[in-house]
């Protein structure tokens, strides 16, 4: 998913949650030039850094769901790499911080998720 933000219906918010959360801990990083890779490293450091540092920003407003820092799972061969685990953050941070999520959305890797009421 290169999603930003995702919209849920308050209803099935919950569900959601639970399911989009268990369908990232699935994820394998590592090589992208290997089929069974679905998340590589960052370019660079500084890169990495700068992911890091808005992630930073969100955990001041919001809830880090999942992901935020390195992987955990992250093979051994690949620990000095610049990854960064997709990270979900929930709550109501980029309502009252536009603009810092419209710069964390340099990268696909993260995501905001709000619960959104409709009639």
């Amino acid at each position: 998913m290169c999603g930003s933000r995702i919209y849920v219906q308050e209803t099935i918010y919950e569900e959601f949650m639970r399911k989009f959360l268990a369908k990232i801990r699935e994820l394998k990083f590592g090589n992208p030039f290997e089929a069974s890779t679905n998340v590589g490293a960052l370019i660079t450091r500084e890169h990495m850094a700068k992911v890091l540092s808005y992630i930073e920003i969100g955990k001041k407003d919001g809830k880090i769901e999942i992901g935020g820092g390195k992987p955990e799972n992250l093979p051994e061969e690949f620990r000095d790499g610049y990854f960064v685990a997709p990270t979900v953050i929930t709550g109501k941070l980029f309502l009252r911080n536009q603009a810092c999520m419209q710069r964390v959305n340099i990268t696909t890797r993260h995501l905001t998720a709000i619960s959104v009421y409709s009639r």
